[in-house]
């Protein structure tokens, strides 16, 4: 089991006083649907890792993996470009392995205002057989 970390949180202790180990997805459980499972901490994650550039000018943030990441971070401060955006998060869906290929994860991304985004991204859990919707602002604005 790996340990329960959503992005930008810190760990946290289990009842029991250990580190909190992430939830398996209970498709009969929509409280499970809350960052504490597995596929979704690994979404965000891959997301918002920042890799490295195609030059090379970026060293990522994974010094095994530098190329891991859809680097969002990075972009903030930046002019929001929905198209690229979007075409970003598609990517980085396809390369996570909870995420099923068919029917191929939905991402919607609209400006919400001065430097705010919203992005909704729908996929099917292959581990599970569930929908899953996720709901953000990755530029942390909201």
């Amino acid at each position: 089991m790996d340990l329960a970390h959503f992005w930008g949180n810190d760990l946290q202790p289990s009842a029991s006083g250990d580190l909190l180990l992430v939830q398996t997805l209970d498709p009969n459980n929509s409280s499970t649907l809350n960052g504490n499972d597995e596929a979704t901490q690994r979404i965000y994650r891959r997301i918002m890792t920042d890799s490295e550039d195609n030059d090379g000018s970026n060293s990522g943030e994974y010094i095994f993996e530098p190329t891991y990441g859809g680097g969002i971070p990075g972009k903030i401060g930046a002019r929001i470009n929905v198209p690229a955006w979007t075409g970003l998060f598609r990517a980085q869906m396809a390369q996570e392995t909870a995420v099923a290929s068919q029917p191929q994860p939905q991402v919607t991304m609209s400006t919400t205002g001065v430097g705010a985004v919203q992005a909704v991204i729908q996929y099917m859990n292959v581990q599970t057989g569930t929908s899953v919707s996720l709901t953000f602002d990755p530029t942390g604005n909201s």
